[in-house]
């Protein structure tokens, strides 16, 4: 099993174990044993990351590089994973390049071969031209069918480049990036819990690795909070018990794709906010005293609940004044 290997799926916060071919049977007892599960669709085995899931990784994998992926910092970790798309980009842009060059060479040796013949020139059956006119016709459609399958390849490479751009853009969206540290918090709440009943239980049982596995959280919350705070994104994963809602909200009858529904407005600065449920059954915020709203209209931003859009307001009407 040369190429077995194993990574870090950092987006949800789990382990990959990849084998080139069926392991063995004592393998995959350990596998089972660390609750590793089965994914047919990715064809490899996962789990939640944990310390001792990393060390059987490495045991099954005897793979250096992942012992300097584990060695390095979280901020490490990502930046590698954005470089590696970078240069997926760039090889796929090149690539699809190269291949749409090859096409118009193609072209242009069909574009030769038919020079020679002339048009409407049929094939003369029994004549000394005819075998040389047959060939030539073959030539022309293979030269055409070989463009037009580098062309196709062009336009996949070219697709796959584009891909990766939003796999970029998708991980940097503040949105996502808010839904990722959501996560993280929600993991973060469960093995505190768990590590807090070992405890209390008073059994003889390490909690060094739910140490561990919170302090690796804790590392992934704060960068991407960081980064959140360093493209002035607001959020409300920041908000604490303390924090009220000044604004003062009055409900009012207005129009959307849907029909008639209800928004509530509220006046800061002199600008008014509408905060309405649209066809997603999602809460946004819109700015300006709307009577009527639409798909096209631009919103601030959107949430599942009216509490969280209020909070949202609240905070983004506070930074507004500092």
């Amino acid at each position: 099993m040369n190429n077995t290997y194993w990574k870090l799926n950092n987006d949800k916060g789990g382990i990959e174990i990849y084998f080139d071919d069926k392991p063995e049977q004592s393998i995959l007892d350990k596998l089972k044993l660390n609750r590793f599960r089965w994914s047919r669709r990715n064809k490899c085995w996962y789990a939640k990351e944990t310390p001792d899931r990393k060390e059987l990784a490495i045991e099954l994998t005897s793979d250096e590089k992942a012992l300097e992926i584990i060695n390095s910092s979280y901020k490490d970790v990502v930046k590698q994973d954005f470089e590696r798309a970078e240069a997926r980009i760039k090889y796929y842009e090149d690539k699809a390049k190269y291949l749409e060059e090859q096409s118009k060479e193609e072209h242009k040796k069909g574009a030769e071969i038919r020079s020679h013949i002339p048009f409407g020139q049929p094939i003369l059956v029994g004549h000394h031209s005819e075998k040389g006119h047959r060939r030539a016709i073959k030539r022309l459609e293979n030269s055409y069918d070989k463009a037009n399958e580098l062309s196709k390849k062009a336009e996949y490479y070219r697709e796959k480049a584009e891909a990766t751009r939003r796999y970029i853009s998708e991980k940097k969206d503040p949105k996502v990036v808010e839904r990722r540290i959501e996560r993280f918090l929600k993991d973060k709440s469960f093995y505190i819990k768990t590590r807090d009943n070992i405890v209390n239980s008073k059994k003889d049982i390490s909690v060094e690795k739910y140490n561990d596995i919170i302090s690796n959280l804790d590392e992934k919350i704060n960068y991407w909070k960081n980064y959140l705070n360093e493209i002035g994104y607001i959020t409300i994963l920041d908000i604490d018990e303390q924090t009220k809602i000044t604004l003062k909200f009055k409900r009012s009858k207005i129009s959307d794709s849907c029909g008639k529904t209800y928004a509530y407005k509220t006046e800061h600065n002199n600008k008014t906010y509408t905060v309405c449920e649209n066809y997603a059954n999602c809460w946004s915020v819109y700015l300006g005293d709307l009577d009527t709203v639409k798909i096209t209209t631009p919103c601030l931003n959107k949430f599942k609940t009216l509490k969280k859009v209020k909070l949202w307001l609240q905070l983004y009407v506070n930074s507004l004044n500092s």
